[in-house]
């Protein structure tokens, strides 16, 4: 990273518009180094660890956004990462700013209206859409590509190092009820029952309303198969 800014500052001049700047972290990762969205097996675990990523130049949006806005902080130009839906996004210039790039696609430029466009093709509804352009802090950025990696890992059935990933993210969420339920019934379907019935408890214990009588009738069995 440090050698990436240094090469990019040996280009600066003492001011330059935002727009300059980012024309150089462009050129510099995506031309020089060969960064580049993974269009081909973007659901590979591989493009959710940032070391990987590096080594192989290839990631998915929101690992090479975080790539993107470290060298881009080292010189200087403000960015935020901006949790736009199913595409993680780059807003440069600061909160007012209506310059966004889109690192899967080598760092193309966008406005807040080409946004709001793609939003209302794609069928999200929102009285003016700026929620689904607000920017997310490095915790939510954090989870987010755990989000991803969890994914990938279960598509592959690598349930173990799943079961890590899920882990991390019940220490940034200890509340969030869904992760309790799909690790509950992934023990579950893996016959660890005890780990199981843990979960799945803890699921209602946050979510005492619910009604799913799925999660209650395997409560129930799980229950009757300590007891026996």
């Amino acid at each position: 990273l440090d050698q990436f800014s240094e090469s990019i500052e040996s280009q600066m001049h003492s001011v330059m518009p935002i727009e300059q700047l980012v024309s150089l972290v462009n050129i510099e990762l995506f031309q020089n180094q060969g960064f580049r969205g993974n269009k081909v097996d973007y659901y590979n675990p591989d493009n959710s660890y940032l070391s990987r990523v590096f080594d192989q130049r290839l990631g998915i949006p929101i690992t090479l956004s975080v790539i993107y806005m470290e060298v881009a902080q080292r010189i200087g130009l403000e960015c935020d990462g901006i949790g736009y839906p199913a595409h993680f996004l780059i807003r440069c210039g600061g909160e007012e700013s209506d310059l966004y790039v889109d690192v899967f696609n080598e760092g193309k430029l966008l406005s807040r209206p080409d946004l709001f466009l793609q939003l209302k093709e794609q069928g999200f509804v929102s009285d003016s859409g700026e929620s689904f352009i607000a920017a997310v802090t490095r915790r939510q950025i954090l989870q987010r590509i755990l989000t991803n990696l969890r994914i990938a890992l279960r598509r592959i059935n690598d349930f173990n190092c799943w079961l890590l990933v899920t882990e991390l993210q019940l220490i940034l969420e200890p509340w969030n009820s869904s992760l309790f339920l799909e690790r509950g019934m992934v023990h579950f379907t893996n016959k660890k029952f005890k780990n199981s019935l843990k979960d799945l408890r803890q699921y209602l214990e946050i979510e005492p309303d619910n009604s799913n009588e799925d999660v209650l009738r395997i409560i129930k069995v799980l229950e009757k198969y300590q007891d026996d």
